[in-house]
């Protein structure tokens, strides 16, 4: 169990990563917070693992995760460094969902009421932004405190449970009426967000609540207040650019269904193993252009997700490592729907029910602070499940060397990003070269931090450092059309301008409105003409 001391500092770190997600309060630079959570998680899962001298595992639930994470691994193609970055974050994830089976009652309980609280504030937040009143500039479109929209509704959606839980179980007047409070402030938060995903899988979430548990009155009073401030909001609150996202219904989802034709494309060119864990937004451009329709990609920003996370699975784990992802989340549910009703059991399994209907409409995966909050439903739903649990203590050491070892790589990792946005935001040369040295040393194979290496050594001599680095890109990554253009530069150094040309064909296909490579490719063919004009 966590101590008394160390249990303030694991409330501290959860309620740091709310506000470190959140624009509204400064941090380092912005993937701070992943580097927060992961790295966080795993000291959580180290103390946790130090602490507790059993060593307890629920058998069925831990095997099955086991055997997901074994597919995963298997799965590992290039790039090989992104895979390995994937796979050490859902180890860190696991490690911190088994933390939180650990917690007692009483701390199990701090952290929601934290959570909440926070929640509840940064709903508050999210209201003035409607109403255009910022803490901070932003101009991004469809931007909420913690950032894009979609995971904004799932923020808001997976602290539903906990309110529900605390007004459920609170005997005192005065704390009852802040819960509810807490309950409408987020509930707006949700409307706010437009999220259907986030809605849909609340919607799911609150029948099964009305359900179970059976106090469904206030519940639904709280939607109907909600939906009540909703209507009567001005209209020229309405045409804010957060709540336009209600009306993205035919393109988003034209947008959304060419997307899961280009994945489902992927699967069928490696249906048993997949293209690799981590690999999907590297391996997408070389398929999205394949199939006809209004796609817009550029050379900086393609796909990161399906917006599907069964098809997302397929696709990097092969078909195995999605039926071991199917079974592990199918096991908790249906072991939680089997327990005798009680609210730590109804607000457990809703909390499931929210993820996982909005995974199979969003990228709401991939954020950490839903990894954060997903962990905490499954941990609590660990804690509940009746299973055969096995003691390990002999694998204790091979724990700590593996959290370890995971805590060391994506920590170096998230510090190297820290290094890759001082380079490309520096003043002159110098500092952009050496900035991007300090990231490549500290991530040798990471996307981001070889390719600032790469763009700030190949045009600068000595050459040797910029040419190995950009063959090192191209193998790694050969379908993304910004790592072809620079590969398509280290060849016209080399005075092989045929090969710079077909490299910049590829680019071009897999993005199209990619301008500067269309030039040129069209300046080399020209100069290929005047070289060799017809007839000689």
């Amino acid at each position: 169990m966590i101590t008394r001391c160390v249990k303030f500092y694991f409330v501290c770190w959860w309620v740091s990563l709310y506000f470190s997600f959140s624009d509204a309060w400064p941090k380092p630079f912005d993937d701070f917070k992943n580097l927060l959570f992961y790295s966080g998680s795993g000291l959580v899962f180290l103390y946790c693992l130090f602490r507790d001298k059993n060593l307890k595992i629920p058998f069925w639930p831990a095997l099955l995760f086991l055997i997901y994470i074994f597919f995963a691994l298997l799965s590992i193609q290039i790039p090989i460094y992104e895979g390995f970055l994937a796979w050490a974050r859902l180890l860190l994830w696991g490690g911190l969902a088994w933390s939180f089976s650990r917690c007692s009652g009483n701390e199990r309980l701090y952290l929601m009421k934290a959570a909440v609280l926070s929640a509840a504030l940064i709903g508050v937040l999210g209201i003035l932004w409607v109403f255009e009143i910022r803490f901070v500039a932003y101009s991004a479109y469809m931007v909420t405190p913690i950032g894009w929209v979609a995971y904004y509704g799932d923020f808001m959606a997976l602290h539903l449970p906990m309110v529900f839980y605390l007004f459920e179980s609170e005997s005192n007047r005065k704390k009852k009426i802040l819960w509810f409070g807490c309950l409408v402030l987020i509930l707006t938060g949700l409307w706010i967000s437009g999220s259907r995903a986030s809605i849909l899988g609340f919607a799911a979430a609150f029948f099964w609540m009305v359900m179970r548990w059976r106090r469904w009155k206030w519940i639904a009073f709280a939607v109907m207040v909600v939906f009540a401030l909703a209507f009567f909001l001005p209209k020229s609150l309405q045409d804010n650019s957060v709540l336009k996202r209600w009306t993205y219904t035919s393109d988003m989802t034209n947008g959304r269904w060419i997307n899961y034709l280009v994945t489902a494309d992927m699967i069928t060119a490696k249906p048993w193993r997949g293209w690799g864990m981590g690999s999907y937004r590297f391996i997408f451009p070389e398929f999205a252009y394949q199939r006809p329709g209004q796609w817009v990609q550029t050379e900086k920003e393609w796909y990161v997700h399906p917006h599907n996370e069964l098809l997302h699975q397929w696709s990097e784990t092969g078909f195995l490592g999605l039926l071991a992802f199917v079974s592990f989340w199918s096991f908790l549910l249906w072991r939680g729907v089997r327990l005798p009703r009680s609210p730590q059991m109804v607000s457990a399994v809703a909390g499931l029910l929210i993820v996982l209907v909005s995974w199979q409409f969003s990228t709401a995966f991939l954020n950490p602070l839903i990894r954060a909050l997903t962990a905490f439903y499954v941990g609590w739903m660990l804690q509940q499940i009746s299973c055969r649990t096995v003691t390990v203590k002999q694998i204790r050491p091979v724990l700590f060397f593996i959290g370890g070892a995971a805590i060391f790589f994506v920590t170096a990792y998230n510090t190297s990003l820290y290094a890759y946005w001082k380079s490309r935001t520096a003043p002159d040369d110098s500092a952009k070269k050496e900035w991007a040295r300090r990231a490549h040393s500290l991530a040798p194979l990471a996307f981001d931090s070889l390719y600032v290496y790469v763009d700030a050594f190949l045009r600068e001599p000595p050459f040797e450092k910029g040419q190995a680095a950009t063959r090192q890109l191209y193998r790694e990554f050969p379908f993304v059309p910004s790592v072809l253009y620079q590969t398509a530069s280290l060849k016209i150094q080399e005075k092989k301008p045929v090969e710079a040309i077909v490299l910049l064909d590829h680019a071009l296909r897999n993005a199209p409105g990619f301008d500067l490579a269309e030039n040129v490719r069209n300046y080399l063919k020209r100069d290929l003409k005047k070289e060799n004009p017809p007839g000689k």
